[in-house]
């Protein structure tokens, strides 16, 4: 493994451990939609980056949903409950194993 490999698994397993967090917010139904908006944005911003590239799909949709959506909080709250489950898939299959 290059050194180049070494931190952008780094860089990926910090990215899943906030993931981790994030997926406690999203599931929380008081969460303001501004900060589930925020959450959805940085996910799709890093996903990519650290081989998640579908992830980062799912989390720009939601960001864009937020951003240009006119179906209102109650469809967006439903997009981020598939998200979290989407996300909760995610952490499953690439968290590292305690």
């Amino acid at each position: 493994m290059t050194g180049v490999d070494v931190r952008l698994e780094q860089l990926r397993l910090r990215f899943l451990a906030r993931c981790q967090a994030d997926l406690v917010n999203i599931r929380n139904p008081s969460l303001p939609m501004e900060d589930l908006q925020k959450i959805a944005h940085r996910i799709a911003g890093m996903a990519g980056t650290v081989g998640l590239g579908t992830l980062g799909d799912a989390a720009f949709a939601l960001d864009q949903e937020f951003r240009h959506g006119k179906e209102g909080h109650a469809a967006q709250r439903v997009l981020a409950e598939r998200f979290a489950d989407a996300l909760e898939i995610t952490l499953e299959r690439h968290s590292p194993k305690a």
